[in-house]
């Protein structure tokens, strides 16, 4: 517990300030984490005796992804280079297949390790690209969903919501922290103007869309949790002690930034 307290102070000391850093530093250290997320999945699904051209592909191709799915929405690139990279990447990692670096079983996983690091790692550099105050949004749902539901299990709980993935959650305290987590959102949506707001029709809008991002967060973490019991892990890396490693920190937030950012381009606001 100590070592987990002291981990969570450095954490909040260095991560903090990256939240009020130029757009274009935050895009780079998102690119920094998502090799740091890709490795840990690659080092989950693969034996040691293959991982070494799995950080090779999954790495270069989840940054290509990133990168070129960022900057083709920012208007510096055109969106056929997201063609160009598919296709790369689909013939080099069939050219690793047959050469026998790999199989085509590891491959499946590779790839869709790289589409579930590369897609919300994007969705988290539109919603910053949007307002520091639509990101603060995006981290209150997700971080008081996690806090409400806890509290809201241990007072009420009593139906299983995944007792083979997640034995300790529960049906009232996913219910209970979603919507607290939802209304608090809300109002702090309605305080910072974050959405135009004038009508019940519109705030009660935002607090459907908070409760789909509240909700999309604890899928997150359930997901997260079920590929570590399938592979028989505790935690993703021991990179963060006492935290484990960055999916470990980040898995419901990712969920929640690809909902977020859906609903705000439905919504017409990006």
């Amino acid at each position: 517990m100590k070592q987990r307290i002291i981990t969570g102070l450095i954490l909040a000391v260095v991560l903090i300030p990256l939240l009020f850093v130029p757009k274009s530093v935050f895009y780079s250290v998102l690119a920094v984490f998502s090799l740091l997320a890709v490795r840990e999945l690659v080092n989950m699904v693969s034996p040691k005796g293959h991982r070494l051209f799995g950080y090779f592909y999954t790495g270069l191709f989840t940054l290509a992804f990133y990168g070129v799915i960022l900057f083709s929405y920012l208007g510096l690139l055109s969106p056929l280079y997201l063609l160009v990279v598919t296709m790369v990447s689909l013939v080099s990692g069939a050219l690793f297949v047959v050469s026998g670096k790999f199989t085509y079983e590891l491959l499946s996983r590779y790839y869709l390790s790289i589409i579930y690091v590369a897609i919300p790692f994007f969705a988290l550099s539109l919603i910053r690209q949007t307002g520091l105050n639509m990101l603060f949004y995006l981290l209150m749902l997700a971080m008081l969903t996690d806090i409400f539901a806890y509290f809201v299990g241990v007072r009420f709980g009593k139906t299983k919501l995944a007792p083979t993935i997640s034995p300790k959650k529960t049906v009232e305290g996913f219910i209970g922290g979603t919507v607290i987590a939802a209304i608090i959102a809300t109002g702090f949506a309605f305080y910072v103007d974050l959405f135009p707001l004038s009508t019940v029709l519109e705030y009660s809008f935002v607090f459907l869309a908070g409760w789909l991002v509240a909700m999309s967060a604890q899928v997150g973490d359930l997901f997260a949790s079920s590929m570590k019991r399938f592979y028989d892990i505790k935690d993703f890396s021991n990179l963060l002690p006492g935290h484990g490693g960055i999916l470990d920190r980040l898995d419901s937030t990712m969920f929640a930034s690809i909902v977020l950012a859906l609903v705000i381009l439905l919504g017409g606001g990006i």
